[in-house]
């Protein structure tokens, strides 16, 4: 079982899709449907929750994933899936709503200009099927630091410092 979506377990999120088309607007769900991942070897693999075959669950993202609360701050160690949540949950939020305005927030200009280009930008090219290849508003006017989807959704990325010396 990959995810669990009303109640029901799925497999694939294209089925939970087939018995209710309100279900994209589940951030699980619209992650395993659109969203890749680098697999290591210069290619890109579909992002899944739960890989049985490589003995990886993550069960307990899940309700990160589908927190509601508009503030979300979030206190880890490293190398945690932060980054990751982090792309998934603002590509989610800014795909299936309209109007919102997120902030990510990172301790140095570089971490947030490399989360901006290799994450966000990144995952939006590679996105199963292409279908958020499109989905920035106004092309060629997103920077590392703003970008407008087309649902009017408003993503802005800063630091807190330049340097890790400020």
């Amino acid at each position: 079982m990959s995810f669990e979506y009303n109640g029901k377990y799925y497999e694939d999120a294209h089925d939970a899709l087939n018995d209710d088309p309100y279900a994209l607007t589940d951030p699980v769900v619209f992650c395993e449907a659109f969203l890749t991942i680098p697999d290591g070897e210069d290619g890109i693999t579909p992002f899944r929750f739960n890989k049985p075959e490589k003995n990886e669950f993550r069960n307990y993202l899940f309700q990160m994933y589908r927190d509601k609360d508009p503030r979300i701050v979030v206190v880890t160690g490293r190398q945690v899936e932060k980054s990751t949540m982090c792309r998934n949950k603002i590509l989610a939020d800014m795909n299936t709503n309209e109007g919102l305005t997120a902030l990510y927030s990172a301790p140095r200009a570089e971490q947030v200009s490399r989360f901006s280009a290799e994450r966000v930008k990144n995952a939006m090219r590679d996105s199963q099927g292409g279908v958020l290849k499109d989905s920035i508003l106004k092309k060629g006017k997103d920077t590392a630091s703003f970008i407008q989807f087309d649902s009017k959704c408003n993503l802005y990325l800063y630091s807190c410092w330049t340097d890790g010396d400020d």
